[in-house]
């Protein structure tokens, strides 16, 4: 588990000159625990589908 966090906070949030929101912060820390944990493709699939099914005209876009 601490290898976990220092991978996916340390390494990121902690970079020199480093400034984090709470909101910001805590949204990367979600997308560095997708991609690290290899659900990023997963997650964006999801993403999209939810994007499609509450937001009718979306797919026009692409």
């Amino acid at each position: 588990v601490e290898a976990t966090a220092k991978t996916v906070v340390t390494q990121r949030m902690k970079r020199t000159g480093s400034r984090w929101k709470m909101h910001g912060g805590q949204t990367i820390i979600r997308l560095r625990t997708l991609a690290t944990s290899d659900r990023w493709d997963a997650a964006c699939d999801w993403h999209v589908s939810h994007l499609e099914a509450t937001q009718p005209g979306i797919q026009d876009a692409a």
